[in-house]
């Protein structure tokens, strides 16, 4: 079974976890951990406490994501995964893998860059 580590770490769990699979071994969905907050447009009190919880570079990497989802033309059931991580000197790194219908091809791309929507654009460039 596959469960969510950090459901077991909340829980108090965390000794039942024989394993820790890295992205490196298995690629997530685009857009898999992404955790956001809605309200209502006239909303200014909520929107003053969401903001307090904002954090810059998830934000940047949201939208490195987003951008190559929407790049590649992806949806629910695309054979698409990858993510977008901030090194320690606030680059991102964005890799995508692509996927034949069959699965027997898989394409992987990393670029890095500044800019969220520069960076996914350059590597959906690459895949194109």
């Amino acid at each position: 079974m596959i469960l969510a580590s950090s459901g077991l770490d909340r829980l108090g769990e965390a000794h039942r976890i024989s394993e820790r699979i890295s992205p490196e071994r298995l690629c997530p969905p685009l857009g898999a951990a992404i955790i956001a907050l809605q309200c209502r447009i006239d909303d200014e009190e909520t929107k003053k406490v969401a903001a307090l919880l904002h954090h810059p570079a998830t934000a940047a990497e949201v939208i490195a994501e987003r951008t190559v989802l929407q790049g590649m033309g992806g949806f629910c059931n695309a054979p698409l995964a990858g993510y977008c991580t901030t090194d320690k000197s606030g680059l991102l790194i964005v890799r995508d893998m692509v996927f034949t219908l069959d699965g027997a091809t898989a394409i992987d791309v990393r670029h890095s860059g500044e800019d969220p929507v520069d960076t996914a654009k350059e590597l959906c460039r690459r895949l194109d």
